[in-house]
């Protein structure tokens, strides 16, 4: 059990009578004043407006013309608009975190592994399109009454502002897909194509959080040498389509293979972190000879160990739980991203919010710092509500759950006759606050060592299961010697010069900037230190006398 917080006061919402608003504290909801309260709640924690398109009934129907919206708008059209209409002011108010910084209720019981302490195929049909950079609502200023100062009509609502989409549209088993995806080169960070001259590296992503997990991977001017490609996997991310039942490890290495044949890339330097380990090794098994190298962060390649499973479904409950409470909450004319958001900000006890306590646990050992709460920040607003609706219940217990409580390990000769038999070398990273103990590593490395697989495991001396974004510093320069014992610097481009920048890195920032400020506010409130220390554990403790 983690360490019990204060109570988080309301939202302080200056209306005709000034009041705190918060669900719990009224029956009637109708006596509140709601355009007043989501205006403000969007003003101070979402100046990037999540996805809000008028979707009472949040059918798939309406997401798919959103996503149109999105693909169907040319850029001398987006840039007249910008023009227009400035951008919403990315500075919030100081008010309370909305991402709750205690583990009341552990989900996962996260401990050192290195002591006691708990720590803190057919031919596929290939469509590509971008989306706007910036879409805001288009009805004219109007004059209010009061002040005679313009403002927005709320007469119509606002898609959200995303990063540059591009799709392709596969035919793949169980239907068509949508795959979201992202190539950099080491001149241009969203290219339409690979620099063919140069090596792949293909970046394989984790659970939850989809291929933004490797903005440190991208902006790292070494790795940007090669071609860097990424891809959302279905139910994450900006990839749309179905999700059968029997979606598996299988499944998605045949996805990877279409992907890498649509797009004409050439044999790839894998780069996988947690579940993309489990895909990236089915894909080298499958097709051994479009896999050049695996580097592993976090491997998880054999089967689920009991205790972190059934932390995933309690997990996967607490979210569809949640979901359905904010449709039994959800009021006439109220969206249930609405009701979805004020529950989860509002009620730290609800089950949404224990679903994201949860999953940070898991994925973060509870570090709290900007970088990681503005990455689950950006997740909850730009994925979660919109691929993890309760219509999408089925694909998010799938991609989420199952895929990995029911994964299965290879087996010793499925390996010798395709990683060993081809020769490619394997490098597993650890980290040492990583949920999956050093011994599950071990066991994983001795399983390829009796499959005479070439592999080796480095230890990093700190970082949590997302290992390659918390701590890239340490990360990024093992994988690199790691490939370039493999790959000559003949083939490679110079070193980039200048700004290094990502396909992510505008609403990224965007979403650590207020994440920061909201828990600088709250520090200061509350007298709490909480980055964690290494093998300590999160320290919540008051400042020194002299602050």
């Amino acid at each position: 059990m983690g360490t019990p917080q204060p109570d988080v006061p309301g939202i302080e919402v200056k209306t005709s009578v000034q009041r705190k608003y918060s669900y719990e504290d009224y029956e009637d909801r109708d006596e509140v004043d709601f355009d007043s309260y989501f205006e403000e709640v969007e003003k101070r924690y979402f100046p990037i407006p999540i996805d809000c398109a008028d979707d009472s009934d949040d059918s798939e129907e309406d997401d798919a013309a959103v996503h149109s919206l999105y693909t169907e708008t040319d850029d001398a059209t987006l840039n007249a608009h910008d023009d227009q209409f400035p951008k919403q002011n990315e500075t919030a108010t100081k008010k309370d975190l909305f991402i709750h910084s205690g583990a009341d209720d552990d989900l996962l019981d996260v401990k050192d592994p290195h002591g006691d302490q708990p720590r803190d195929e057919k031919e596929p049909v290939a469509k590509s399109a971008l989306s706007s950079e910036a879409l805001e609502d288009t009805v004219p200023d109007v004059k209010d009454d009061k002040d005679d100062q313009p403002r927005k009509s709320k007469s119509k609502q606002r898609l959200e502002r995303i990063r540059p989409l591009k799709q392709i549209e596969l035919d793949v088993e169980g239907g068509p897909q949508k795959f979201c995806y992202c190539i950099a080169t080491p001149t241009n960070p969203d290219a339409e194509i690979i620099d063919e001259n140069l090596p792949v590296i293909l970046f394989l992503h984790s659970v939850f959080i989809a291929q933004e997990v490797f903005k440190p991977q991208f902006e790292d001017r070494r790795l940007r040498r090669f071609n860097l490609v990424s891809l959302d996997f279905r139910g994450h991310g900006f990839t749309e389509g179905d999700v059968p039942e029997d979606y598996d490890q299988e499944m998605a290495a045949r996805d990877v293979i279409c992907f890498m044949d649509a797009l004409k890339l050439p044999a790839c330097h894998i780069f996988a972190l947690s579940m993309g380990t489990i895909i990236g090794l089915q894909l080298a098994v499958f097709r051994p000879d479009k896999v050049l190298s695996l580097c592993f962060v976090s491997p998880i390649c054999l089967e689920e160990l009991p205790e972190i499973g059934g932390g995933r479904e309690e997990i996967s409950e607490a979210w569809i739980d949640g979901a359905k409470e904010a449709s039994q909450r959800q009021k006439p004319g109220e969206t249930w991203k609405d009701a979805a958001l004020a529950l989860f900000l509002f009620e730290k006890d609800s089950s949404l919010a224990h679903a994201v306590m949860g999953g940070t646990q898991l994925a973060f050992s509870n570090i709290e710092d900007p970088m990681v709460q503005g990455y689950i920040r950006y997740c909850i607003e730009r994925q979660c509500f919109v691929n993890w609706t309760p219509n999408k219940e089925s694909s998010y217990r799938i991609t989420t759950c199952d895929f990995l409580t029911k994964r299965k390990a290879q087996s010793i000769e499925d390996l010798e006759s395709s990683i060993a038999k081809k020769n490619i070398p394997v490098e597993l990273i650890h980290c040492k606050y990583d949920v999956y103990e050093v011994p599950y590593a071990e066991r994983f490395r001795a399983q390829l060592e009796s499959a005479k697989v070439n592999v080796k495991l480095e230890f990093i001396s700190d970082g949590c299961h997302f290992g390659s974004l918390e701590h890239a510093e340490k990360i990024n320069p093992v994988f690199y010697d790691f490939i370039m014992e493999l790959v000559g610097e003949a083939q490679l481009a110079p070193i980039p010069t200048g700004e290094i920048t990502t396909a992510w890195d505008k609403d990224l920032k965007a979403a650590e900037d207020l994440a920061e400020e909201l828990l600088k506010d709250q520090l200061a409130r509350q007298g709490r230190v909480l980055r964690c220390e290494p093998g300590a554990g999160l320290q919540i403790r008051s400042p020194p006398p002299d602050l």
